[in-house]
C-alpha cells in the first residue's frame, strides 16, 4: 500500500509514493567491469531518510550521512563483480533511484 505525498515546494518532481513501514525497495544493477563502485541514492524533494533507514549494496551495509532532499547522495563504496548483478536494497526510507559510479 502506497500513500501519495507532495513536497512543500510543489515542483515538477515533488510527488512521490511512500510505502507503509517496513518498506523495502530493491534494484539489481549490472556493472561493466569488476572493481570499486561508489553507491549514490537519490531522495525526492521534501523527503529525507528517516530514523532506521538502511542501505545494503552488494551485501554490505552502508551508512547514510548528511542528505540533501531532492538530490543525489553518496552512501559509500563497494567492490562489484561484472559476473553478476549488484543488488542494492533500501529499507525504511523514501528514495527514488540508485546508481553506481566506477572509481
Amino acid at each position: 500500500m502506497y500513500a501519495r505525498r507532495t513536497a512543500p515546494d510543489s515542483s515538477a518532481d515533488a510527488d512521490y509514493a511512500v510505502a507503509a513501514a517496513p518498506a523495502t525497495a530493491r534494484w539489481k544493477l549490472v556493472v561493466e567491469a569488476t572493481g570499486t563502485y561508489e553507491v549514490f541514492v537519490r531522495w525526492p524533494r521534501g523527503a529525507k531518510p528517516g530514523d532506521g533507514a538502511r542501505v545494503l549494496a552488494g551485501g554490505v551495509e552502508l551508512k547514510i550521512g548528511a542528505v540533501s532532499a531532492g538530490g543525489w547522495a553518496s552512501v559509500g563504496r563497494i567492490k562489484a563483480d561484472a559476473a553478476g548483478p549488484v543488488e542494492v536494497e533500501l529499507r525504511a526510507t523514501v528514495a527514488d533511484a540508485v546508481r553506481l559510479v566506477e572509481r
